[in-house]
């Protein structure tokens, strides 16, 4: 089951010849069946200073909590951060598998 989320997107030498740290968000849809480990982003981490700094998107709440979650692809994991903590982004996965089970 597809989960939508919204990833947290660090800009630097990927999108952009930019040196500092930039952030934008996307949606996301998840293949909850996929996931291998959701965990909090600890606020010592780089997002939350960053996200002091006005390195994020204007209107996001300097509360905004994020969660690391690993996808496992087969032959590959990777990790992405998303909006929120850790007990909501599970409940969303949750839902959706509950969805499912209804019909």
């Amino acid at each position: 089951m597809l989960v939508k989320l919204v990833e947290v997107v660090d800009v630097k030498g990927h999108y952009t010849s930019e040196s500092e740290h930039r952030f934008f968000l996307r949606q996301v849809f998840v293949n909850s069946g996929q996931i291998s480990y959701i965990r909090p982003v600890g606020k010592q981490e780089l997002f939350y200073s960053q996200l002091n700094e006005g390195k994020f998107p204007d209107g996001l709440s300097k509360d905004v909590s994020f969660t690391r979650i690993s996808i496992n692809t087969g032959g590959s994991t990777s990790n992405i951060v998303v909006v929120g903590t850790e007990e909501q982004v599970y409940e969303k996965i949750n839902n959706a598998s509950k969805q499912l089970l209804k019909g």
